[in-house]
């Protein structure tokens, strides 16, 4: 191979070294159906039965959302993403979940599985997800959680369970060698229409910084004492919606962070003891309404506490529902000489909320028929919002547009190629040139020793006649 070969085929690797390294080769052409922005993929109501391939690898917000995925199984296309941060897939038709199906990513943030048809997770169905903050399951209505498998998510901080059933069992957070290690961090968890009969003293005991607690829609009828004292980081409660007929007199003692407290719509709550609400701050934020109150004189210290600073702020205010010449009354309208009893021996009704119900290892509680749709509403209106596209953002690209990208970027690359070639081709002709000129040089130079040598070799006239 002579020298200007050489020279070509060394600039013709660095071309295309060059070439390869180039942001247009490293672009990945984004799935059928979905729609790829940065490192954001969407493919949202395409009825896709699996995850597609061809997904960026620099991938970090995957929504793959109201489609027909039955199955996750552990050898799929997420295994190639593992840059993932946030990952939807709510609203399939996803029935199980393989075990080491999350494994490698570590990374993985946010994960939705709600309003699918899970029935059982287990330990192994999550092992991996050791950076998980935040997991939904709320709205399959046949899994039966068991809080164990929560044990291998260590910086989980947000669990939503609504609308699904609970494996309760009793001291599941103490510690001891056969159990995991609790998720201590958890600052959210709802709980909301799971079946519950009482408050999960035993499950959230542990649960120290918690700070958003949500039991509406389920079934507790007595609310004891103490019952959230070992909770002071609290700051939202909501037991709305539950058929509450006693509460104990120090049961919100140590919340004293609490902002929002939420009683409404129990449609059985009648009293309230005196100075139920004096270890919560001034400042708090408490909604009564949609309860049948008796407004009798043991209910004249709440109107008055009422009118303290008006704390109640919620949007409605809560009314009278007896005696009957007080019905339908707003309380802020009612005057305190009107909260009067009927007979000067008139006693509070007696509370026993001693009575704890006891649930079996392994037992899913069953669950109530929804009260209200209000999550389920406030979910889909945030879905559709989420999935109309609004003016100026760009449509859900399809084949035909990821055939033009495509096309344009191999046009590109056949431009630079083609600048490259000529620089090469060029810087090739003068190397020859060169090299010539070279050639000719040389042969020049040989030429003119050969003739002096041949002049001092051969004798000159002066040389004979002196040696003649």
């Amino acid at each position: 191979m002579d020298w200007w070969t050489f020279t070509f085929n060394q600039h013709l690797v660095i071309a295309v070294i060059v070439v390869a390294s180039s942001p247009l080769s490293m672009t990945e052409t984004c799935p059928r159906k979905c729609r790829c922005d940065g490192p954001k993929v969407t493919c949202i109501d395409t009825q896709m039965k699996y995850v597609p391939p061809g997904i960026p690898i620099n991938t970090t917000n995957l929504e793959f959302r109201n489609n027909s995925l039955k199955v996750i199984k552990n050898q799929t296309q997420l295994h190639n993403l593992p840059r993932l941060r946030r990952l939807l897939l709510n609203e399939n038709k996803i029935t199980a979940i393989e075990a080491g199906s999350f494994w490698g990513h570590g990374n993985l943030d946010f994960l939705d599985l709600s309003f699918n048809d899970l029935r059982n997770l287990d330990r192994s169905t999550f092992r991996g997800l050791r950076g998980l903050t935040v997991l939904r399951l709320n709205n399959n209505l046949k899994l039966c959680l068991d809080f164990g498998s929560l044990g291998v998510l260590p910086e989980l901080q947000k669990l939503v369970l609504g609308k699904t059933a609970v494996k309760f069992i009793p001291g599941l957070f103490e510690t001891s060698p056969g159990n995991l290690t609790p998720p201590l961090g958890l600052l959210h968890l709802d709980l909301w229409n799971v079946g519950l009969e009482e408050v999960p003293y035993e499950a959230i005991r542990e649960l120290t910084g918690l700070s958003i607690l949500i039991l509406s829609e389920n079934k507790i009828k007595c609310l004891s004492h103490f019952a959230f004292a070992k909770n002071k980081n609290l700051t939202e409660l909501d037991l709305s919606f539950n058929p509450i007929v006693a509460v104990e007199s120090d049961t919100f003692t140590g919340l004293d962070r609490l902002v929002t407290l939420l009683l409404d719509n129990t449609n059985t709550l009648t009293t309230l003891p005196s100075g139920i609400f004096d270890p919560l701050p001034t400042t708090v934020k408490v909604c009564l309404y949609g309860n049948p109150w008796n407004c009798d004189c043991h209910l004249e210290w709440l109107k008055a506490w009422m009118e303290d600073q008006d704390r109640i702020h919620c949007a409605e205010k809560p009314s009278c529902h007896s005696p009957s010449d007080l019905r339908s009354n707003p309380f802020v309208s009612t005057p305190r000489e009107e909260f009067r009893c009927q007979s000067s021996i008139s006693k509070m009704p007696k509370i026993d909320c001693q009575h704890r119900i006891r649930y079996k290892e392994g037992y899913c509680l069953e669950l109530s028929p929804s009260t209200t749709e209000r999550v389920l509403t406030e979910y889909v209106t945030s879905a559709v919002t989420t999935t109309t596209t609004k003016r100026g953002d760009p449509p859900m690209t399809d084949g035909t547009n990821n055939l033009t990208i495509l096309a344009v970027g191999i046009c590109i690359i056949l431009v630079l190629v083609t600048l490259v070639g000529g620089f090469l081709a060029r810087q090739i002709r003068i190397q020859k040139k060169l090299h010539d000129q070279n050639k000719y040089f040389n042969i020049s130079y040989e030429n003119g020793q050969d003739q002096q040598l041949q002049m001092a070799e051969s004798p000159t006239p002066e040389k004979e006649k002196s040696f003649n």
